[in-house]
């Protein structure tokens, strides 16, 4: 989930509340798809779960791991986003207690098979004229800022 060991910051995506920090509702996405890893040595990698419908970054499928670098675009299942180290970042307010109710009361169903070849589909990304206009994912390397533990 959204833990830490140390200099260790791990953050798992996927689809189910109870396997992954941060959850996306999109059933082509794996329950626990994937994990983005920080630790002061190496910086952020990206690991793939055995995901169904995989993990790509610039196009290419990762089979396990891919240290990310400033500007990687990532592709999980159908979700998109640009990654981007940032020294300023913005705080996110905390979720409502409602909205904390809601998100544990979900269930995930099974994923979704991707129906085309996702191989295949890689160099046809259209990810737009800006980057930036993309879902963007700011990751702060300070311990202890900018995660959140839904409950668990």
């Amino acid at each position: 989930m959204g833990a830490q060991s140390g200099d260790l910051r791990i953050w798992t995506i996927g689809r189910d509340v109870g396997q992954s920090a941060l959850v996306v509702r999109d059933e082509r996405l794996s329950r626990c798809h994937a994990a983005v890893c920080y630790d002061s040595t190496n910086g952020f990698i990206l690991y793939d779960n055995t995901s169904t419908n995989g993990s790509y970054v610039n196009g290419v499928r990762i089979r396990r791991s891919h240290m990310l670098q400033d500007g990687d675009r990532v592709r999980l299942a159908s979700l998109k986003f640009g990654f981007f180290r940032s020294s300023e970042y913005r705080r996110a307010k905390s979720p409502s207690a409602e909205l904390l109710q809601h998100i544990e009361e979900g269930i995930a169903p099974p994923t979704l098979p991707i129906e085309t070849d996702p191989d295949a589909q890689s160099a046809d990304l259209d990810w737009g004229a800006n980057v930036s206009e993309e879902t963007l994912y700011f990751l702060h390397q300070t311990p202890g800022e900018g995660t959140h533990d839904f409950g668990n």
